[in-house]
């Protein structure tokens, strides 16, 4: 938390600064962000058939880009949507500075990045704080991922015979900015639907429904739609 208090600050003056970014990444768009996205798909394509992104180097790469340069900070919040295909990505930066006997200053951005398309998210934060009285510079860069298949919305057999496992794996680099090995922390999780529950809605009296809704064609009647959002979740 950051509180300004003029009465018992030292700083003459203040410096408040927000932006706001949203690129649009996807094949209709200009032939440049088309090139993107068809490095995108290929590069998503092997992610999703083998490891998952490796967001512990993302986050140890951000952290120490940042402490060169604000450019390149920017420039690798944009790797957010890096691997994603037909990527939407959207970023916010705010900053306070403090002036006077002492100067400080803090800054926080956030990268967001999804897809109408696929099912893949991805988020990379950044924040710095240099405090009034400290010589010392303080960073943590936030990188994780959550990759999830194509499940189909309007078909419950598909649906009910995708698999709708989801990676979910994120990391944070921190400490001291000037630092070239930040301390780390990592998480890596695995969402999935357990043959019980995918029987249990197999079972289900509305899934019965469904069947019998989906031989006249109404693949959107009430009880298809609830029972493939049923088969879509995870326990």
């Amino acid at each position: 938390t950051v509180t300004y208090n003029p009465e018992k600050s030292s700083a003459k003056y203040a410096k408040f600064s927000a932006s706001y970014e949203g690129i649009d990444y996807s094949s209709d768009n200009s032939a440049e962000s088309g090139n993107r996205q068809s490095h995108n798909k290929h590069r998503g394509s092997q992610e999703r058939s083998g490891a998952r992104d490796n967001a512990a180097a993302e986050a140890k790469a951000g952290f120490v880009a940042a402490a060169r340069s604000n450019s390149q900070r920017q420039q690798h919040l944009k790797q957010a949507a890096s691997s994603i295909e037909d990527a939407y990505l959207q970023m916010v930066a705010v900053e306070a500075e403090f002036y006077g006997e002492h100067r400080a200053q803090y800054a926080a951005a956030v990268a967001y990045s999804s897809s109408p398309v696929t099912n893949d998210q991805a988020l990379m934060a950044f924040a710095e704080m240099k405090p009034a009285k400290n010589s010392k510079e303080y960073a943590a860069f936030l990188s994780s991922n959550v990759r999830a298949p194509n499940v189909p919305l309007a078909n419950y057999h598909k649906a009910i015979e995708t698999d709708p496992t989801t990676y979910v794996e994120a990391a944070i680099a921190f400490g001291e900015k000037s630092a070239s090995s930040p301390a780390m922390a990592s998480l890596q999780g695995k969402l999935r639907q357990t043959n019980e529950r995918r029987e249990f809605i197999r079972r289900h009296p509305m899934s019965a429904l469904c069947e019998q809704q989906m031989q006249q064609g109404n693949n959107m009647q009430p009880a298809c739609q609830n029972a493939t959002a049923s088969a879509t979740k995870q326990d």
